[in-house]
């Protein structure tokens, strides 16, 4: 057909939110600018039905492709002036609407089929429907177009709707990925803008985010259509009847920006606390015990060695939350070293705390009594204490028929030991005394008594009289 047209307009994705974006004062003609119409007929098989008869015309706009806004106005091809969407009585709205269609119908999947389907459904969106092109070998009607129509005004419609996890905030620990599905199944059709600190990646409509020691505590990630300059520009084509004669105008609202916009915050747990506490058998607090820890169950590339201070216990600070393996190394004598792996989970921004209690070495003491001449002594009795003034003594103990006693699970360290009583006529020695005790041995401790002296008086008498003898020969 001999596609005339008297108007431009040119509306942009850019400008889909605000008439205020389009930074141009429409109070003032622009008769200075002026932008070339020029009209094509690429396919003779695409044929015009309706008020007009011909071939189907391609349009363009500056040499970019656009679209005609009435059916019936024949074009005017060469230099055309601008002017003002409102200049044709359009409202913003369908402006914006429009630019949808062209996006979906055409510039996100050009081609020529496309085109003639596109410019059908702006017609038909204008209530000009009575009016369009057909290709007898690919839509030969209006229905055969329908369907398609269909697909395209469902994601125009569409096109503004948001993540179900739209403007959410989410945590996640560091190195653990984080799942959120959109029940809105909107992501999809979006993309990710670039985002530094973590791995940020979708499938369908499934994100999936990572982050890592290097990310900010505070994570916020975009989303849009991912449209050019190009893209989100489009060129439609209109008689104004307020400038009559050859005259055509163009509206210059190309800022070229992508007007969705979508965000989700993830809050990045990052570090934790672990503080070890080191505590012998009775409660005690150890200090001085090192403490090996790895993210690795054999130990391999350990974190460090920690080593507990003076109150017995150490914080390691900034550990991943993740479980972290703990081996001591050494331990102040006479506790004994327990090398194996114990582990922890560390949370984020806590601390948690793991208490290693040890057990002491142990070994035996055997008490034996004996007197002056080596014969062993029952029932000598024995008090036993860590501690040289025998203060909180460990226990009494009796040399039995053999004259010893032994006494099992002793700390292997110095044990003092002080004789309480010995049966007579031994001497008790009640002096403390001390031994070492050995690690899984018996060590044996002897006390050697003497007896207890005195002098014999011999008295002489007379067998008949009884009388003492002073003088005994």
């Amino acid at each position: 057909m001999k596609h005339k047209i008297k108007k431009i307009v040119n509306s942009t994705l850019a400008g889909l939110m605000a008439l205020s974006m389009f930074q141009v004062n429409w109070n003032v003609r622009a008769e200075a600018i002026k932008h070339n119409v020029t009209e094509e007929f690429p396919d003779a098989d695409w044929k015009m039905v309706g008020y007009v008869s011909g071939t189907g015309a391609l349009l363009k706009v500056d040499g970019e492709v656009s679209f005609c806004l009435q059916a019936k106005v024949p074009v005017h091809a060469g230099d055309n002036e601008e002017i003002p969407p409102s200049a044709i009585g359009l409202s913003q709205n369908t402006l914006d609407e429009l630019a949808l269609v062209v996006w979906y119908g055409y510039r996100s999947q050009p081609s020529l089929t496309n085109y003639f389907l596109t410019q059908n459904l702006i017609w038909k969106y204008l209530d000009q429907g009575d009016s369009y092109v057909k290709n007898d070998n690919l839509y030969p009607t209006k229905a055969s177009m329908q369907s398609w129509f269909d697909d395209i005004l469902n994601k125009v419609s569409q096109f503004h709707d948001k993540p179900s996890f739209h403007a959410g905030t989410y945590s996640i620990n560091v190195n653990e990925t984080l799942t959120i599905q959109d029940t809105n199944g909107v992501l999809d059709g979006l993309t990710i803008k670039s985002v530094e600190g973590a791995v940020v990646s979708k499938n369908g409509n499934t994100l999936y985010v990572t982050p890592n020691s290097n990310s900010p505590d505070s994570l916020t990630i975009q989303f849009n259509r991912e449209m050019s300059l190009a893209q989100t520009q489009t060129n439609f084509v209109v008689r104004d009847k307020a400038y009559q004669g050859t005259s055509q105008a163009v509206s210059p609202c190309t800022s070229g920006q992508d007007p969705y916009t979508s965000e989700v915050t993830i809050n990045i747990q990052k570090f934790g606390n672990l503080k070890i506490a080191k505590q012998n058998e009775k409660g005690e607090m150890v200090p001085n015990t090192t403490f090996k820890l790895s993210y690795q169950a054999d130990m391999s590339s350990p974190i460090g060695t920690y080593t507990t201070g003076d109150d017995g216990t150490v914080t390691i600070q900034e550990l991943e939350p993740k479980t972290v393996y703990i081996q001591e190394l050494s331990v102040p004598h006479p506790l004994e070293v327990d090398t194996s792996v114990h582990s922890v989970t560390i949370k984020p921004n806590d601390t948690v705390t793991y208490t290693q209690t040890n057990q002491y070495k142990r070994g035996d003491l055997k008490l034996a009594k004996v007197d002056e001449d080596g014969t062993y002594i029952p029932n000598t009795q024995f008090k036993l204490s860590y501690h040289n003034d025998m203060s909180d003594p460990i226990g009494i103990y009796t040399t039995g028929s053999d004259g010893t006693v032994t006494v099992e699970d002793l700390i292997a360290d110095t044990v003092y030991i002080q004789e309480i009583s010995v049966p007579a006529p031994l001497i008790v020695d009640d002096s403390v005394k001390s031994k070492v005790i050995g690690h899984n041995t018996i060590v044996t401790y002897t006390a050697r008594n003497l007896y207890k002296k005195g002098d014999v008086e011999i008295t002489k008498k007379d067998a008949n009289s009884g009388k003492v003898v002073k003088k005994a020969g």
